[in-house]
């Protein structure tokens, strides 16, 4: 994996990340070895030249799904979260 997807990816599901500094993630982009210009376009925040450095085209989207197995017999507990709505979270970098 790359050091700009590295970096992404770990951005994306750190909270400590997200709540530095424009100053201080810069610190920490060049800690983990980006360069200037994969700093500057992901302190821009714009998303088109951001794909076009990862080499992709649309919406970056990441997810975490639980892992179930199939002969597992539904509970109680079951039924109450096929009642809830799922929620989404959308993140820009």
């Amino acid at each position: 994996m790359s050091n700009l997807l590295s970096f992404i990816t770990s951005f994306g599901s750190s909270a400590e990340l997200r709540s530095l500094s424009p100053e201080q993630l810069s610190e920490r982009m060049e800690q983990q070895g980006l360069s200037a210009e994969e700093i500057s376009v992901i302190l821009s925040g714009d998303r088109a030249a951001i794909a076009t450095m990862v080499k992709t085209s649309g919406d970056i989207v990441c997810c975490v799904v639980p892992e179930k197995p199939d002969d597992q017999e539904p509970d109680d507990d079951d039924e109450e979260e096929k009642d809830q709505k799922p929620q989404s979270v959308r993140a820009a970098v």
